[in-house]
């Protein structure tokens, strides 16, 4: 289940709005569902990255797709 997109936005404009160095509480389920979706957004970002590059080499070299 993934955390709704004006939930993550309160918890990021609440940290913003703390002072710099203080500590904010965070619900550790929260945190960690947050975690494992950024880790599989920045894991579909590299894929997606790597299949952008490979079909930039394809089409510097000629070969059709």
């Amino acid at each position: 289940m993934s955390i709704p997109d004006h939930e993550l936005t309160a918890l990021l404009r609440s940290a913003a709005m703390a002072a710099p160095k203080s500590k904010v509480g965070v619900d550790r389920e929260q945190l960690i569902e947050t975690l494992e979706e950024l880790l599989q957004q920045r894991s579909l970002l590299r894929r997606l990255g790597d299949d952008l590059r490979t079909v930039a080499r394809s089409g510097q070299t000629g070969v059709p797709r």
